[in-house]
């Protein structure tokens, strides 16, 4: 039961911090695509983001008590199986998956499902298996966060030292050849297909924590050559697996959107007119605080009217796309323009077709309202 508690705590951190820090308790962006959904289909605010939360949460905490049922009963599997738990825990993914990644927790969630029902019920399994397969081919229609390694700033990836233990208990099964070489290579060209297909990383992490825990228990119980390097090395490796599991928790804390973006996006609410939006902030935060939509325009168009500093042009954009509402941010200022003198910016300030609906310190609206011929 303690493991339990544990993953639920651990989850709950990054909440937690964010409230203590002042920002949104959702982190991301596609938080708040499912918090726009559940709201759509007239489940409060609040509502809404209890039933993120309890789900993602619940999840993950089933997977982690399930985990024994992988095992057999004999005495090594179970020091395997705690070891396993333990990297879960402490899984960068795993957390990340919790709280700004959901539908990586309901696909795992799935994918687990179907194991244990697979030992209960071929048919019922395969079944559930076909729906993760589908669950696959989904998210790829949802935004994609790039796969990486935590400690470069990766907030979707693998621990450094989570891939370190796992090397060790890859070593192990290539050990023992005739049985157990090819489950490594398969974990091994998993975690290398995440990188191109970012939302496996949750699946390709908890074979990671599976074969890492091979790895810590041959740590912990091999004869070491120099035996007064055993403790310093557990150590490092303790310690690393912490710093993995901290930094993702500081990356989750301090990811968009922050307080300040989500205060003026709220106080826009009641000025923003009907028509749709244009911005590089995420759509569904400005969903989420602003009650309105953004465009979607092709790229080399949205680029065209970001640098624009032709009014016709930039009306007749602007008319056909039905925007009437522009929203900017001072990452936009220091991304897409010099100074206030280059393209729509410039127009902004300087022409009487866009007039000011408020002047934020995170958020600036301008309403394209041109003067009646």
């Amino acid at each position: 039961m303690w493991w339990v508690i544990t993953a639920i705590i651990l989850g709950l951190l990054p909440f937690i911090i964010r409230w203590v820090i002042g920002n949104p308790l959702l982190p991301g962006t596609e938080t708040y695509l499912f918090a726009n959904w559940l709201h759509q289909l007239g489940f409060s605010s609040t509502l809404s983001i209890s039933i993120i939360l309890v789900t993602t949460l619940s999840i993950l905490a089933g997977v982690i008590a399930s985990l024994p049922r992988f095992f057999r009963t004999n005495k090594s599997l179970w020091q395997v199986s705690d070891a396993t738990r333990l990297l879960l825990l402490l899984s960068p993914s795993w957390i990340a998956s919790a709280t700004v990644f959901p539908s990586h927790a309901f696909l795992l969630g799935i994918l687990t499902g179907s194991l244990v029902l697979w030992k209960k019920n071929k048919l019922f399994g395969a079944a559930l298996f076909a729906i993760f397969l589908a669950g696959v081919s989904l998210l790829f229609c949802l935004p994609s966060a790039p796969a990486g390694i935590i400690e470069f700033g990766v907030l979707n990836g693998y621990g450094l030292f989570g891939l370190i233990v796992a090397f060790l208990g890859g070593c192990v099964l290539w050990e023992n050849k005739a049985k157990t070489y090819f489950i490594a290579l398969g974990i091994a060209a998993l975690i290398i297909l995440s990188f191109f297909i970012p939302e496996l990383v949750v699946i390709g992490a908890t074979a990671v924590a599976i074969i890492g825990g091979i790895g810590v228990v041959r740590l912990l119980h091999r004869k070491w050559a120099f035996p007064l390097l055993r403790g310093p090395s557990i150590l490092l490796c303790a310690c690393g697996l912490l710093f993995s599991t901290l930094a993702c928790i500081s990356l989750i804390s301090h990811v968009g959107p922050d307080g300040g973006t989500a205060s003026d996006l709220a106080a826009l609410q009641s000025a923003i007119p009907d028509g749709l939006v244009l911005t590089e902030l995420s759509p569904e935060w400005v969903t989420w605080w602003g009650h309105a939509y953004t465009v979607t325009m092709p790229e080399t168009i949205r680029t065209e009217i970001w640098q624009s500093r032709n009014i016709y042009r930039t009306r007749d954009i602007l008319e056909a796309w039905n925007v009437t509402t522009i929203l900017i941010t001072p990452e936009m200022k220091a991304s897409l323009w010099n100074d206030h003198e280059d393209g729509l910016l410039f127009l902004l300030h300087q022409s009487k077709t866009f007039k000011s609906l408020g002047q934020g310190k995170f958020v600036e609206a301008w309403v394209y309202d041109p003067p009646q011929q």
